[in-house]
């Protein structure tokens, strides 16, 4: 999903990265709520900050690839989190004693 175009040098060529599939991008900045140069920004760059003074950095494909799997891990979590809640909502009966959990989450150890 990435591109390398030129950008403007300083005392040697320098490259400037860019997403190919921008309808994606839409549709997932859509989905998640955030605009899609937010989302394109997250994905592409860090801000390094040393005091007073802020950098923005493109980064190398690696550490766009681990970017890009946080965000998915993160909303794999809520999900899961938000499932497991309902589920359990659903299949608890109202107990009457506060110390019976026998719940979905009670069956995993932490």
């Amino acid at each position: 999903p990435w591109k390398r175009a030129a950008a403007g040098s300083r005392g040697g060529a320098t490259a400037a990265v860019a997403l190919r599939n921008t309808k994606e991008i839409q549709l997932a900045s859509r989905l998640l709520g955030v605009s899609s140069d937010c989302l394109s920004r997250t994905l592409l760059t860090k801000l390094i900050r040393a005091g007073h003074e802020s950098v923005t950095k493109h980064m190398s494909g690696h550490d766009r690839a681990m970017c890009r799997d946080t965000i998915v891990k993160h909303i794999y979590a809520s999900l899961f989190a938000w499932l497991i809640g309902t589920i359990n909502q659903e299949i608890v009966p109202q107990l009457t004693d506060a110390h019976d959990t026998n719940n979905v989450w009670s069956r995993y150890p932490r």
